[in-house]
């Protein structure tokens, strides 16, 4: 309100109404991390990744991809859920990238991170089929065409009972089959093959031929077979340094027959510094190639070409196992990383930290954390695509622990210094008038 003055009387008083008109205000996207197994899919209900932005205008928001995964596909709605299908045995980070809309202007962009666990392939057993006389035992290379997706060393662990003959695994894994007393026609088996983790089964045809006539004396005496070459496989392999991988080794005979001969082969590698081999299995010493061979008779076989690179992480942990804070506190988690040769690293600035309820606690990359609400979240950390076991962060709400030291003082005998406790306290966790 005011009034006019002539030099010597007043007016009456006006009022001036002024009106502010509104204007919308963009809304605020805040980054998101989420997380699944290997060959597993992602459904993430409404509101998705918009459940932690915000307008302070209370206006609907939708949800705007802007770009896609690389190692997956997405479906991103506009309420802000989304479906994540990693592609087959992928696993390590994803992201993608989208912004929210209020219906008239568009946010920041903000990134969702996704981490696919690895997680174990099973083996793979291809049926096999084998030939022998009549009161003959046979030892049968079951695993030779068996293949494991992630390259872990396969064993026989189980083999069922044929109609007409026994079987027994031997040392090496190879089978040995033995027909019934004067038995020729068909028989067959079934075996298990194990990773150590997963399992398959796989099916073994033989066919018994009749026995050969006699020899009659003076006739024509057959030559014992004679060794023309070995196959070791696989052709090529690449293990980490600290790794092992099992090589095997197939002898061809005259006549046509095979033998696997990994056990009692003699087995050399090119390079001991980079990888050493004993049995066919071969360890990693050095980044660097060798060649690996098998001499069995004088005869020595194909060299397989191995590739040993740095050592891979094989596990993760976190430190401390659980924690307790209230708003507004922080707490520092560190992470410890073994690799495959054996040694730890200590990994909490490199790695990437998530926090599985970033509106109870965020976590940085320095893997310290920090109270948002009250509630409890699981920490993890990943490197190179292993993620840690994860570990329980409790965040509890300020006031509490406020409470608690006033009414200590107070038993104390002293209300001065409950206030005093209290204002201090509060000041401390940002929530005093102007505090910070």
């Amino acid at each position: 309100t005011y009034h006019a003055n002539d030099g010597t009387d007043d007016s009456n008083t006006a009022t001036v109404t002024i009106t502010i008109n509104p204007t919308n205000d963009a809304p605020v996207a805040v980054d998101d991390a989420y997380s699944v197994d290997e060959d597993d899919t992602l459904n993430e209900a409404a509101p998705g990744v918009l459940g932690n932005d915000t307008d302070v205008d209370g206006d609907t928001l939708t949800a705007v991809l802007d770009t896609g995964v690389s190692d997956g596909t997405l479906t991103l709605n506009a309420d802000g859920s989304f479906t994540y299908d990693p592609d087959a045995d992928f696993h390590g980070s994803d992201s993608f990238t989208y912004h929210a809309n209020d219906g008239t202007d568009d946010s920041n962009t903000a990134t969702v991170t996704i981490i696919v666990t690895p997680m174990n392939d099973a083996p793979v057993a291809a049926d096999d089929s084998a030939t022998t006389n009549e009161n003959t035992p046979v030892n049968i290379d079951v695993l030779f065409n068996d293949s494991d997706p992630d390259g872990d060393p396969m064993m026989v662990t189980a083999v069922s009972d044929p109609p007409h003959g026994s079987t027994v695994i031997n040392l090496d894994y190879t089978v040995n089959y033995t027909p019934d007393l004067n038995y020729n026609g068909a028989d067959s088996f079934t075996y298990t093959v194990s990773d150590g983790t997963d399992t398959d089964t796989g099916t073994v045809s033989i066919t018994v031929n009749p026995a050969p006539a006699p020899v009659v004396y003076g006739g024509p005496v057959s030559a014992p077979p004679v060794l023309l070459s070995i196959e070791v496989t696989p052709g090529e392999a690449t293990i980490a340094e600290g790794e092992a991988r099992q090589f095997r080794a197939v002898a061809s005979y005259s006549g046509g027959t095979t033998r696997n001969v990994t056990a009692e082969a003699t087995w050399g590698s090119s390079d001991n510094n980079v990888a050493t081999v004993d049995a066919g299995l071969a360890t990693g010493v050095a980044e660097g190639t060798t060649g690996i061979t098998a001499t069995l008779d004088g005869v020595t076989s194909n060299e397989a070409a191995l590739s040993v690179t740095a050592p891979a992480v094989v596990s993760v942990e976190v430190a401390p196992e659980s924690g307790t804070i209230g708003v507004g506190d922080t707490v520092q988690f560190t992470a410890t990383a073994t690799y495959s040769d054996g040694t730890t690293v200590d990994i909490t600035g490199q790695a990437t930290w998530n926090s599985s309820d970033p509106d109870v606690a965020t976590i940085n990359a320095e893997g310290l954390a920090t109270g948002e609400g009250e509630g409890t979240v699981e920490i993890t950390v990943t490197l190179d695509g292993v993620t840690s076991d994860p570990v329980t962060l409790t965040v509890t709400a300020a006031g509490a622990v406020l409470q608690w030291w006033a009414i200590l003082a107070i038993v104390a005998g002293s209300l001065a210094l409950a206030l005093l406790l209290f204002t201090m306290l509060r000041r401390r966790r940002g929530l005093a008038t102007g505090g910070s």
